[in-house]
C-alpha cells in the first residue's frame, strides 16, 4: 500500500457502521486518578483556556 492512501482517500469508506461494536473493556485501565494541588491562579488560566476551546477542565 501506498503509504499516502488516507490523504489521497482511495481506501477509506465515506461512511462506517460503528452499531455492531463493542465497548474497550481495557480503557478503564488507561486511566488512573490523581490529585494536584494548583494555586488559584493556575485553575483560573486553565479554566478558562478549557472555556475558549469547549473542553471541561476536568475530564
Amino acid at each position: 500500500m501506498d503509504e499516502n492512501f488516507i490523504h489521497k482517500g482511495e481506501y477509506m469508506r465515506k461512511n462506517y457502521d460503528f452499531s455492531d461494536s463493542k465497548k474497550n473493556s481495557y480503557a478503564a485501565a488507561l486511566k488512573k486518578q490523581i490529585t494536584i494541588r494548583l494555586d488559584e491562579e493556575s485553575i483560573s488560566y486553565f479554566k478558562g483556556i478549557s472555556e475558549e476551546v469547549g473542553i471541561p477542565y476536568q475530564s
